[in-house]
């Protein structure tokens, strides 16, 4: 899948373990041969902020922290009834995803994976904690690797177990540099 933003922003090439993709503000896929033709709206939205996708999944971050996931269902007009809301969460900061598997962090530092259970009205009970650390500042996941940077540059990789209450044991800390400034992660076999 390609995806190109109106803004004319950013394209982005999707493809089955290609995981990372960031389109302001509107989203588009490409379907067909390229041609004049060969764009479908797949919504109209403004206020969104980040786009991920993963596998045949893809997912969408709104400014206000909801969290939705593409049904497949293009748009008609200026009317774009193909998404599913996952989470309604104002301290969402970001997404990511892998394996069709999505990941949130929000802006306390908290971990979150998508369990597959969507919202029902406000209710969004699909969150399942893996991290608590208020030094999170960064996420990045490539297949089943899901990977924290802290504000004090060190990186940590997640080993399981998720979050038991406030508990959140599950990471082991791979670097301590404090001049990492970003991180990014592929190829693992």
């Amino acid at each position: 899948m390609l995806g190109v933003c109106k803004s004319g922003g950013a394209v982005a090439v999707q493809e089955p373990d290609f995981s990372f993709q960031r389109c302001y503000p509107y989203s588009w896929a490409y379907e067909r041969l390229p041609d004049l033709f060969g764009w479908e709206r797949l919504d109209n939205n403004p206020n969104t902020r980040n786009i991920v996708g993963s596998g045949a999944q893809l997912f969408q971050l709104h400014q206000d922290g909801k969290i939705w996931r593409y049904t497949g269902t293009p748009c008609s007009g200026d009317s774009c009834p193909g998404w599913q809301m996952l989470d309604n969460n104002t301290r969402s900061k970001t997404i990511v995803a892998a394996r069709n598997q999505l990941f949130q962090m929000h802006n306390d530092g908290r971990i979150w994976r998508y369990t597959g259970t969507p919202c029902s009205g406000n209710s969004c009970p699909g969150w399942q904690m893996l991290g608590n650390n208020s030094k999170t500042q960064e996420i990045a996941v490539y297949g089943t690797h899901i990977y924290q940077r802290h504000n004090n540059g060190a990186i940590w990789r997640y080993t399981g177990p998720e979050c038991s209450g406030n508990s959140c044991p599950g990471w082991r800390r791979l670097d301590n540099n404090p001049k990492t400034k970003h991180i990014a992660v592929a190829g693992f076999n």
